[in-house]
């Protein structure tokens, strides 16, 4: 059932696919000043595409239509989590692919491949996801697109983007050296923190759909 619900979401949202695609060019403009960026650019970009299903859901008074299923909430919460880690997938791949090529046909930006580096940037990246996973999600459910948006969605960007840049300005030349001597730890560590967060949202979003009224 969780697959079916799933499928129903990706109905409802996939008119919407073009707005993933008009991102690209601009994800290859902004790559001319920071490819290594792109990755977690295209996290943000699909979790904004992700989002739809949220508004259109309430848009439709589809909510109450999937009531009507022999299904529980639980399974909806699954379905639209599935969907997401579906798409966020797809999302890091092609940013990652985007990264590389863009390294390749430029000079100015070419990068000089580790292993190390490639593996925690995804993971960073992973981590990205499952941070505005758990910081919307349970808002969303709880509330709806339309009375939680400002708390699900501005306030996270605010706090992803507001909180990195604080973090970075702080360490200054001290994160590069602590990046290249721990890439492997923090790799792991990211991604053992992401699974904790998906887990976390996963279950807030649950609970959080159980007792929404509509």
């Amino acid at each position: 059932m969780k697959n079916k619900m799933m499928a129903l979401d990706w109905r409802t949202v996939k008119s919407y696919w073009y707005s993933i695609l008009l991102v690209f060019p601009l994800m290859i403009v902004f790559s001319s000043a920071f490819s290594l960026a792109l990755v977690p650019l295209s996290v943000y970009f699909v979790m904004s595409f992700i989002l739809n299903t949220f508004a259109l859901e309430e848009r439709n008074s589809l909510g109450k239509l999937y009531l009507t299923l022999p299904v529980r909430r639980r399974d909806i919460v699954a379905g639209r989590f599935r969907l997401s880690f579906l798409l966020i997938g797809a999302g890091i791949t092609a940013g990652a692919l985007l990264m590389l090529l863009t390294s390749m046909f430029s000079q100015s930006n070419a990068i000089d491949f580790r292993l190390d580096f490639a593996v925690f940037g995804l993971s960073a990246s992973v981590l990205y996801s499952a941070l505005l996973h758990v910081l919307t999600f349970p808002t969303l459910f709880w509330l709806g697109f339309q009375k939680g948006r400002l708390l699900g969605m501005v306030l996270p960007i605010i706090v992803c983007f507001g909180g990195l840049t604080y973090i970075m300005n702080s360490l200054g030349d001290y994160a590069a050296e602590l990046l290249n001597a721990n890439l492997w730890f923090l790799s792991v560590a990211c991604a053992a923190a992401a699974l904790i967060l998906f887990t976390l949202s996963y279950v807030l979003s649950a609970k959080a759909y159980e007792r929404r009224e509509f």
